[in-house]
């Protein structure tokens, strides 16, 4: 019975001295995959919050990782923001009235109508 294991000669080859043939057709697709398994939680990380400040979370002494806890601890502390400006006051040396800052902000042509009167 001819078989893998057979002495008996099989049928005629082809010419092995032929050109290649053609690439066959692209298979099925294959079944996906499994799921692969749960990674283990961060060790760390740091973020910055809406004011600038940063933190760095490590996890807690007891850390259980099925019910992972971090301890968030700020690193940085944001700028502190510029000062107000503070209002200052000029005098007019030939009268000597202050005008508490407020003369460069009349319109020019009120500006004049008070000198004139």
């Amino acid at each position: 019975m001819p078989g893998a294991d057979s002495t008996v000669a099989g049928p005629p080859g082809q010419d092995a001295t032929g050109a290649p043939g053609q690439p066959g057709q692209d298979g099925a697709p294959g079944q996906p995959g499994q799921d692969g398994s749960d990674g283990a939680p961060p060790s760390s990380w740091t973020y910055t919050d809406d004011n600038g400040i940063t933190y760095t979370c490590v996890p807690v002494d007891d850390f259980d990782p099925d019910d992972p806890r971090y301890r968030c601890t700020a690193t940085s502390t944001p700028a502190p923001p510029p000062p107000d400006p503070t209002p200052t006051s000029t005098t007019d040396e030939s009268s000597g009235s202050s005008s508490g800052g407020l003369e460069g902000l009349l319109p020019l042509n009120l500006l004049s109508d008070r000198r004139r009167g």
